[in-house]
């Protein structure tokens, strides 16, 4: 996955609109969900025994403060 694949899919998430900062409230940090993206694609093509991963909730800081995984299910294939 690329860096500009994973802005797109954040930016067609109906989200992405709350995530720039609307209503007076401070743009999001989208760079670290980009970068939790492509941490995310690196290990599942790394080990092909998950099959499954799931970060909810990921709780996302103003811009430059990063992002935090509070609980992430992974699921792995037995074969």
């Amino acid at each position: 996955m690329t860096r500009a694949e994973a802005e797109r899919m954040i930016e067609e998430t109906k989200a992405y609109t709350l995530l720039r900062g609307v209503r007076g409230e401070p743009p999001s940090d989208i760079e670290s969900i980009v970068d939790v993206i492509l941490r995310i694609s690196q290990i599942m093509t790394r080990f092909r025994e998950i099959s499954e991963m799931e970060i909810n909730p990921l709780c996302v800081y103003e811009k430059g403060k990063g992002c935090l995984a509070l609980d992430i299910r992974i699921t792995i294939s037995n074969g």
